[in-house]
This record gives C-alpha cells, structure tokens and sequence, in this order.
C-alpha cells in the first residue's frame, strides 16, 4: 500500500503540482474581493506559502526524508483553516477556474501527505 502511495504522489508531484501559478485569477481574486480583502491581506503570497509547504513536503517524502515537524503540524489544515480570512472564497471559487484547479491538486496532496504520514508511525 506505501509504495502505491508513494506513487500515487509522485504522479500528483509531477503532474499536477508543477503548474504554472494561477496568478491571473488571484489578480481578479484580489481585484473582485478588494472591499473585504485588505492590502495587508496578500493572497499570492499566502497561498505561495501553502503550495510551497505540500511541495516540499512531498519532495521530502519522494526524496525517503523524514518531513520535518513543524511542516507536519501544519499539514493538517487545509488552506482556509490556515487563512480563514479567504473563506469568504469558499462560495464563489469556480468562478476562478485556474486557482481552483491548483488548490485543489494542492489539497489532494496534502491529504495523501497525511495518509502516508499516519502509515508511518
């Protein structure tokens, strides 16, 4: 079963994690939210954050490294427990097809993350 996960995520690495960043929807995210999302609140940077984590994550695990704790911590939030100030995406995310499709190649890694963390203790 590991070695099907391992697979499973490197495929996902590979494939869906190299994409170019979305940062056109997240221009009209920031432009169509500019009431509620502040200057202060920096979107492209904050979900750079993110996708950097699972990806790094995911190349400690391909690379048979250990994931460090602190990355493991917060591997289990997904994107808007961590920035609950972009819930407010939640309803109207679709309309952002690009940034979607990464979130969600990025979710699904970080789910698998857990499952392939959890079969190793």
């Amino acid at each position: 079963m590991k070695k099907g996960l391992i697979s499973e995520l490197e495929n996902l690495y590979n494939i869906e994690l190299m994409n170019e960043f979305p940062n056109e929807d997240i221009e009209k995210i920031e432009k169509d939210f500019e009431d509620i999302i502040s200057e202060v609140d920096w979107l492209v940077g904050d979900f750079n954050e993110f996708c950097m984590l699972i990806a790094g994550s995911s190349s400690y695990v391909l690379g048979n490294k250990k994931i460090p704790n602190n990355h493991r911590q917060v591997l289990y939030k997904n994107f808007y427990s961590l920035y609950p100030k972009y819930s407010i995406l939640k309803d109207s995310i679709s309309n952002y097809p690009h940034f979607y499709k990464e979130l969600e190649s990025f979710e699904k890694a970080r789910e698998l993350l857990l499952v392939i963390i959890q079969n190793n203790t």
